[in-house]
């Protein structure tokens, strides 16, 4: 077993495309690249006017054009480091309270999908019930929980931010034709031939980016942690149906109390 995943290992170095093409599938990786490559044509485009497509890949053009690139690069990695996740935050932060805002106004609250789910019982109430027991194989379950909602949200995260970064390099991208006589720019040149149809599409992009950006990876709710283990969750679900039942004990005695009083008065 050991020597077939070793000449599978080689295989694949051997055959670097096929490395390539596997991450040709990776979302992530895809939007990483798609960043450099609008950024270079950006860049380009700033410069003099045209971008990757009338770019010249002679010899002679790219010695001409190596201090710029040396540049470029630097300023790239300048902005993906600081700059944009420092905007990025800011943009999470002010769609954040605008969502709070919202939902307080519309009355509308994030939903737990697991909440009363046979078997699922919140990750901290686990902890305490494994504290109580002194079960280590019960704080193993919780901090594997946990993990995975950390995790979770990390991931979301990294491709909030990604699917930010994109959406702002193209529309940079596409600005930065306008800023030379005659530019031409990657975004420019796809949506341009397209007329009204390119405007509406661009936008109908940008709608679908901030939807991401809302719902599914910055603004997506943080879900309580929760662990499927049933013995907890059924001893949870004796103690409140207890306790209904001497809440409704307690009302019945009320009702009987005040109506003994109401006949004897």
């Amino acid at each position: 077993m050991a020597g077939e995943e070793k000449s599978k290992d080689n295989a694949k170095e051997g055959l670097p495309h096929f490395s390539l093409m596997e991450k040709a599938w990776d979302a992530q990786w895809v939007m990483r690249f798609v960043c450099i490559v609008l950024f270079i044509d950006g860049a380009l485009v700033l410069k003099g006017g045209s971008g990757l497509l009338q770019w010249s890949t002679s010899t002679d053009k790219l010695w001409q054009d190596l201090g710029f690139l040396v540049v470029a690069a630097a300023t790239f990695g300048l902005l993906v480091s600081f700059v944009l996740p420092t905007l990025g935050r800011l943009v999470c932060w002010m769609g954040y309270h605008i969502r709070r805002l919202a939902r307080g106004v519309l009355e509308v609250e994030d939903r737990d999908d697991l909440e009363g789910a046979y078997g699922f019982v919140a990750a901290h109430k686990l902890q305490l019930y494994a504290l109580e027991r002194e079960s280590d194989f019960l704080l193993r379950m919780y901090e594997d929980a946990w993990r995975r909602e950390v995790q979770r949200r990390e991931e979301l995260d990294q491709i909030g931010n990604l699917v930010f970064a994109t959406a702002f390099l193209a529309v940079a991208d596409g600005l930065l034709a306008f800023v030379q006589p005659d530019g031409r720019s990657l975004v420019h040149d796809a949506l341009a031939p397209l007329g009204d149809t390119g405007l509406v599409l661009g936008f109908v992009l940008l709608v679908v980016a901030g939807y991401i950006l809302s719902e599914e990876t910055w603004g997506a709710p943080d879900r309580p942690a929760r662990v499927y283990y049933p013995p907890l969750y059924l001893q949870l679900a004796e103690e409140r149906r207890q306790c209904r039942d001497e809440e409704w004990q307690q009302r019945l005695n009320e009702e009987r109390e005040a109506l003994r009083r109401k006949r004897t008065s």
